[in-house]
């Protein structure tokens, strides 16, 4: 993974704990199972790897110590900013699927920096553009299923499991009847660079919060009418028409290939 900001990793041991008539009202604790999860937060529009793959992960500081182990990536979260006029950003959350070992390891990103901004980019609703958007987020998820047997030596390991999404945006607003109806269903396309996008079919909006600010909380001025909109990813329209799930490279996430 390249043009990384930072990553995280969590190791735990579960203690099953016990007091027994031998134990003279002490506590006793084992070593259970082990299990771990981490993030990675990195500029771009589309992360290497998407959720319901594995990799073997692999983190290291400049002086060649780190960790390594099999991981599953379990979701991604791609967030656009365009009132601010930050980077688009991603985070890759996953979770053990095996043994994290700690040593020697070292990693170098040797790609040039080429973070994306995300001026002038917004959401097509079928295929009509929405006005005045000042931030998304994009969710893709497929959490796994951990298990832990007679050969995992006590390590978590996980298999895939089902496949969710959903997009929110925020856009200034001036008439209500532009948002778009609770309930129905849509094909939205979400800019990446101006011409790529990620697709989503079908989309269908299960809320929308308009905001009306009278005063500002914090200084007083006067604000933009705003209004935050949240759409869920469904499989199929109401018609029966399979949809999918395109990533800005044609990847197709859903239904997995």
């Amino acid at each position: 993974m390249s043009c990384l900001r930072d990553f995280r990793v969590g190791l735990r041991c579960e203690l099953p704990e016990l007091v027994c008539s031998a134990s003279d009202g002490g506590r006793i604790r084992i070593a259970g199972n082990r299990d771990w999860q981490g993030y990675a937060r990195g500029f771009g529009y589309q992360p290497e790897i998407l959720p319901g793959e594995d990799f073997t992960f692999t983190g290291a500081t400049r002086d060649g110590k780190g960790m390594q182990g099999s991981a599953y990536v379990e979701a991604v979260k791609i967030h656009w900013n365009t009132a601010r006029g930050k980077y688009i950003w991603y985070e890759l959350l996953f979770s053990a699927d095996g043994e994290l070992a700690f040593g020697n390891y070292s990693v170098t990103d040797s790609a040039v920096p080429d973070p994306p901004s995300p001026r002038g980019l917004g959401i097509a609703l079928d295929t009509a553009d929405e006005d005045n958007v000042m931030r998304m987020d994009l969710v893709l998820a497929c959490t796994g299923v951990p298990y832990v047997d007679s050969s995992t030596d006590g390590w978590t390991y996980r298999e895939a499991g089902n496949f969710d999404a959903y997009v929110q945006y925020t856009r200034r607003v001036a008439d209500f009847t532009d948002l778009p109806t609770a309930g129905e269903i849509y094909q939205l396309d979400l800019d990446a660079t101006g011409v790529l996008t990620w697709r989503m079919k079908w989309a269908r909006v299960a809320v929308k919060y308009p905001r009306i600010p009278i005063l500002g909380a914090k200084d007083g001025k006067a604000k933009f009418v705003t209004a935050l909109v949240v759409a869920k990813w469904t499989a199929f329209d109401d018609e029966g028409t399979k949809g999918e799930i395109l990533a800005p490279d044609t990847t197709q996430w859903w239904p997995p290939e």
